[in-house]
C-alpha cells in the first residue's frame, strides 16, 4: 500500500514538473515576431564589373510589422577599384525582408531600393612620357585626376539563411545582387549589376 502510494506521488509530482517546463517552453517568444526590431549588418566581396576588387556592406535597421515581415532602412556604402583607380558609392533607401520561419535555422528574402551618390575617377596616376631631360630621354610625372559625384540608383536583392547563435544574435548568409544606374557624361544612363555571397550579423530588440 505504502510503495502504490510511493509509486502515484511520484507519478504526480513528475507530471506536473513536466507541465510546468511545458508551460515555461511556451512561454519564451519566438523569434521575427510582430512588434520587434531588428539592426544589423551585413558585407561581401567579389570582382567587380568595372574593376578588380569589390567591396560592399550594408547597415539596416527594422521593425517587423506581422510575424515574419520586416520593413525598414538599409544604407549602402560600395568601393571598386584597381590600383589607384576607384569608384566608390553610398546610398540610403527602403528595405524590406522576410523569414519564412520563426525557427533557429530559418531562409528569407530580402530587398531594397536606394538613392545615393557615386564617385569615380583616380586619386594619382603615374606615367612616363617623353620629355627632354639633360641625363636621359624620359621622366614619370604624377597626374591627379579629379572625381566626379553622380546620383546613382541602386536596387537589391538577397536570398539566404538566418542561423541564430542566442535568441537575439542572428547570423546571415546569403547570395546578393545589386545594381547600380546613372547618368553618364554622355547623357545616356549606364547601368551596372554584381551578384556576391555575403555574411552578416543581426541582432533582435524587444523580445
Amino acid at each position: 500500500m505504502k510503495n502504490a502510494l510511493f509509486v502515484c506521488l511520484f507519478t504526480v509530482s513528475v507530471g506536473a514538473m513536466a507541465q510546468r517546463l511545458d508551460h515555461t517552453s511556451n512561454d519564451i517568444p519566438k523569434p521575427y515576431r510582430q512588434g520587434t526590431w531588428l539592426v544589423g549588418i551585413q558585407g561581401g566581396y567579389s570582382n567587380g564589373n568595372l574593376m578588380k576588387n569589390y567591396l560592399i556592406t550594408h547597415v539596416q535597421g527594422g521593425y517587423f510589422v506581422a510575424d515574419k515581415l520586416l520593413v525598414g532602412l538599409s544604407s549602402t556604402q560600395s568601393w571598386e577599384w584597381i590600383r589607384s583607380a576607384h569608384d566608390n558609392t553610398l546610398a540610403v533607401g527602403p528595405m524590406v525582408r522576410y523569414q519564412f520561419t520563426r525557427t533557429r535555422i530559418s531562409p528569407f528574402l530580402t530587398a531594397a531600393y536606394q538613392v545615393g551618390n557615386r564617385k569615380s575617377g583616380s586619386s594619382e596616376i603615374q606615367a612616363t612620357i617623353l620629355l627632354p631631360q639633360p641625363n636621359g630621354p624620359t621622366t614619370t610625372v604624377t597626374i591627379l585626376t579629379p572625381s566626379f559625384p553622380k546620383t546613382v540608383y541602386s536596387r537589391s536583392f538577397g536570398a539566404g539563411v538566418t542561423i541564430g547563435i542566442t535568441r537575439a544574435l542572428k547570423l546571415d548568409a546569403l547570395i546578393s545582387w545589386q545594381d547600380k544606374v546613372y547618368k553618364a557624361d554622355d547623357g545616356l544612363y549606364s547601368y551596372m549589376g554584381v551578384y556576391q555571397p555575403q555574411i552578416g550579423v543581426n541582432y533582435l530588440l524587444g523580445l
